[in-house]
């Protein structure tokens, strides 16, 4: 299993980062596995209830999209079987001006709400609690472990939150110095991946994200820039996130 980090922010919301932000992750946890979870310093009740909420959310979503592929053909088959018997009917018992198109309408229809039906229930279904509820009593059995190396990601998200941001904007596009770069190992590694993750949730940072590496003219820096500029003063993005990822992952292009 991948490793699981509580990455404290000054100016913002706690950082929850662990396997679990990619849904198909928590079909392969291993019940009996123990979640050790990394944090800079000792945290209180509060922050171990509100990163137990954080897991129970992310089990919740996980659950419901391993239920969903596990029943997808069954699901599909009947779905089909309901728009056969539904058309079929509609055909022999009811006639109209326009058999065929109101025929394949009502059959159409019926075979979508079916096919939502059945994955409502397959999400309320005995093998689906029993699998929420053998992951949750294991989450909250999660240890906490007090890893020092998180202090320079926590440290460099603050500077980074407390820099102007027409700065901060130059410096993603490699302006003004550039960023800090941070050191390319194992929990800095993941630490990227999973905020790599969090940060593509977001479609219009994950354009950003894939159109950064392309920018290498005068004329694009500006243009980024005042880009970035933009979409963080109407709150769009979350630059200093961009940042602290861009410093890990240019420290590894570097290597």
């Amino acid at each position: 299993m991948r490793g699981f980090y509580l990455l404290k922010r000054t100016y913002g919301r706690t950082l929850y980062l662990h396997p679990f932000l990619q849904k198909k992750e928590v079909a392969k946890w291993d019940s009996d596995e123990v979640v050790t979870t990394a944090v800079s310093s000792e945290i209180t009740q509060s922050e171990k209830d509100d990163y137990l909420y954080e897991l129970y959310k992310q089990i919740d979503h996980g659950v419901d999209s391993w239920i969903q592929e596990l029943k997808y053909i069954p699901r599909l088959l009947n779905s089909a079987a309901a728009f056969l018997v539904i058309y079929f009917f509609l055909s022999f018992v009811i006639r109209d001006p326009i058999p065929v198109l109101d025929e394949l309408l009502a059959a159409t229809a019926g075979a979508a709400a079916f096919y939502l039906w059945t994955a409502s229930k397959n999400r309320k279904s005995e093998i689906a609690m029993k699998k929420r509820m053998e992951l949750k009593t294991q989450a909250e059995k999660a240890n906490f472990i007090v890893n020092d190396a998180l202090h320079e990601l926590e440290n460099t998200l603050l500077e980074y939150d407390e820099m102007p941001a027409i700065t901060l904007a130059d410096k993603v596009c490699g302006e003004e110095g550039g960023l800090t770069l941070l050191p390319w190992h194992g929990l800095n590694m993941e630490a990227a991946d999973y905020i790599g993750i969090l940060l593509e949730k977001n479609e219009q940072q994950k354009k950003i994200l894939r159109r950064l590496p392309s920018v290498n003219t005068s004329k694009e820096i500006t243009s980024m820039s005042a880009h970035l500029l933009h979409l963080a003063a109407r709150k769009k993005i979350d630059l200093p996130l961009i940042a602290l990822y861009l410093s890990i992952n240019s420290a590894a292009s570097e290597e």
